[in-house]
């Protein structure tokens, strides 16, 4: 506080550490055992609201510091990234990520509401990161153009709320895409050349190795780690002494590992592949895109387990593949089994993965190959086996519906999938729409706004119409030289009298 008793911001932000040292003391006094789980989510999921507000309030004061040039008078910077890297103790990278962040959601710039939301908890940096970056590569005479700003700044607005951050990039790339094609998305050569693969032995005597491949090796790489990564893929997990068998216990990189080493046995000869299936690399394409003939609005063709690749690399994958058209509907005769199958067949899986692109569960990643088809309807109760009463989900989420603690339903005049959430992220559980959906919903309408032609200009007001011709011997006679306002006005008199000859006066 200061000599004249005012409260200063700096007495307001010491107030608040001081309140959150007093919490962090009683956590650390063993009390927060005596709460219940329920408030113990609750209050992590208010505590990134909290962590929300705060970075939304960092934001505003770096802007100041901004645009106050604080920064060139201050002993130890002279920019305001110097300043956050010296007296905060920055990394140079989060630096320029906090003063880029607090000039897009300045007021005014396409970025303020979503800079907004940070503020209210609705979503977190990383989002407003992901927004900015997308920003930046938009054209300014984008968005320049009327309208053009707040319909981008809705879309990455509705993008970010109840969205993981890596759905959110998934947005900014389709958004990108539409507005700043890359021009290279083509057969690049010199991507080509730039291709490695590197191997070097630690202390330890473990292999480490970097590498670098095309879109199209990648995803074929990808796809057969996948195939083999999953748990007990290797008999690692032995019977235990009990006759039962036990649960792998390998973390994901690790069973990528030895999936990875499966793939070199294999390959050498030495090991035989387990299943029948070969690894497969699904691809989401329209036909416009294969055919190279879309528009940017038709966005880039997406790796159901690795997000949007070049059109050109689907079209690659395309020359050895098998094509499938996938037409989400319930009228379809293999998307609608009815009671006769419990388990999803292989054309309801394809079609869910077109539709819910995953799990539904907001924020989980989880790729629809490694998704269950879960039953809104549960079969035991009499639900169908139908594409309109099943959804996807993680195994980990599917047992969280089981249990009651997510809910997942279909709207039957929308047939959108509605996830409503446990109570400590909404003490009303109300139902919302699945992300991935919505997203999608949001980008049709996002398309629509920003491809509305222009409304015609008002025509022009018609042309008064030309007074008519006067008739042959009326036309009033030109003024010849040296004529007199008097001899006019006595001629017309005589006019008048019908004494005078209509030709006109005598010159």
């Amino acid at each position: 506080m200061g000599d004249t008793g005012t409260v200063t911001l700096t007495d307001d932000v010491r107030r608040l550490r001081a309140e959150v040292a007093t919490l962090s003391q009683r956590l650390a006094a063993d009390t927060a055992w005596r709460s219940t789980d329920a408030d113990v989510l609750a209050a992590v999921v208010e505590l990134a609201a909290l962590r929300g507000a705060v970075d939304a309030l960092h934001l505003r004061l770096v802007r100041e510091v901004d645009t106050r040039g604080t920064a060139e008078a201050s002993p130890v910077a002279t920019t305001p990234e110097g300043f956050l890297r010296t007296s905060c103790l920055l990394t140079a990278t989060q630096a320029r990520r906090d003063v880029a962040a607090a000039r897009a959601t300045a007021p005014g710039k396409p970025l303020e509401r979503l800079g907004d939301a940070l503020a209210e908890g609705s979503c977190s940096r990383a989002h407003v990161d992901s927004a900015v970056r997308c920003v930046d590569r938009i054209p300014r005479h984008l968005l320049a153009r009327r309208g053009a700003g707040d319909v981008i700044a809705d879309y990455l607005l509705t993008a970010a709320v109840g969205a993981s951050p890596k759905d959110m990039d998934r947005a900014a790339t389709d958004l990108l895409q539409t507005l700043a094609p890359d021009p290279a998305d083509r057969f690049d050569p010199a991507a080509h050349e730039r291709r490695f693969f590197d191997l070097s032995t630690d202390a330890t005597g473990m292999v480490v190795g970097r590498f670098a491949v095309d879109a199209v090796t990648g995803a074929e790489l990808r796809a057969t780690l996948e195939r083999w990564s999953g748990p007990v893929s290797g008999g690692e997990a032995a019977a235990g002494s009990s006759g039962e068998v036990a649960r792998d216990r390998r973390s994901a990189t690790e069973r990528r590992a030895d999936a990875f080493a499966f793939a070199i046995r294999t390959a050498a000869g030495v090991a035989v592949p387990r299943r029948s299936e070969r690894p497969r690399v699904v691809v989401h394409v329209t036909p416009e895109q294969l055919a190279a003939t879309g528009s940017a609005a038709d966005g880039l063709p997406w790796l159901e387990s690795g997000g949007p690749v070049p059109t050109w690399a689907a079209r690659r994958l395309s020359c050895d593949a098998v094509l499938q058209r996938v037409v989400v509907s319930s009228e379809l005769g293999p998307l609608s089994v009815g009671r006769e199958e419990r388990l999803a067949n292989r054309a309801q899986r394809v079609a869910l993965a077109a539709r819910d692109g995953g799990c539904v569960i907001p924020g989980c990643g989880a790729t629809p190959d490694v998704c269950d088809a879960h039953h809104v309807i549960h079969w035991v109760d009499g639900g169908p086996t139908d594409v309109d009463n099943m959804c996807l989900v993680c195994p980990g989420h599917h047992t969280a519906v089981h249990a009651g603690t997510w809910g997942v339903g279909i709207d039957p005049v929308t047939q959108l999938v509605t996830v409503t959430p446990p109570p400590w992220i909404d003490a009303a559980r109300r139902p919302r729409p699945a992300w991935r959906q919505k997203a999608r919903t949001t980008w049709a309408q996002f398309q629509q706004d920003l491809y509305r032609p222009a409304e015609p200009p008002e025509p022009p007001e018609p042309p008064e119409p030309p007074e008519p011709p006067a008739p042959p011997g009326l036309t009033e006679p030109t003024e010849p030289p040296g004529r007199t306002g008097d001899r006019l006005d006595a001629f017309d008199a005589a006019l008048a009298r019908g004494e005078a000859d209509r030709r006109g006066p005598p010159s």
